[in-house]
């Protein structure tokens, strides 16, 4: 399974990072490239304790649908609406400048892989090192393929 701390997958989405551009369309969804890489961006800040959202998991979330987030099939595309703690246009990290933006990106990603301490997710609750990992490849993954790259 894919991972952000295995070093092919990590340098595949950092590659993948890197052709982003400002102008890409979205094939689904109502974000632009530049709002979809802070949206990335904030569940990594949170991960290493740079953000904090508050907590609003459950038994169900912490388990089963933790279990299908991470190891169940493809995400689907466009079906489910971002929180208000993700969204861009609400209470997420908004864009500040595509360059600058990518790079914070990846530079947030680096220090995550080199990361000691974990924080826990606020949907999830608490994610072993190995699940942080597999949680951050989905998500870019799914966020990437959303503007063809």
């Amino acid at each position: 399974m894919k991972n952000i701390l295995k070093d092919p997958d990590f340098a595949e989405i950092s590659q993948r990072i890197r052709s982003l551009h400002p102008d890409l369309p979205s094939h689904w969804g109502k974000m632009t490239c530049s709002q979809m890489v802070c949206h990335v961006t904030d569940p990594i800040r949170e991960s290493i304790g740079v953000r904090t959202t508050p907590p609003h998991s459950n038994f169900l979330t912490k388990s089963v649908i933790k279990w299908v987030v991470l190891y169940g099939p493809v995400w689907s595309k466009g079906k489910l609406a971002t929180s208000d703690s993700y969204n861009q246009e609400k209470n997420g990290t908004p864009p500040s400048g595509f360059e600058n933006d990518r790079d914070v990106l990846l530079k947030l990603l680096s220090n995550f892989r080199s990361a000691n301490r974990y924080f826990p997710h606020p949907v999830f609750g608490t994610l072993s090192r190995n699940e942080w990992g597999r949680l951050m490849f989905r998500h870019l993954d799914h966020h990437l393929g959303q503007f063809g790259q």
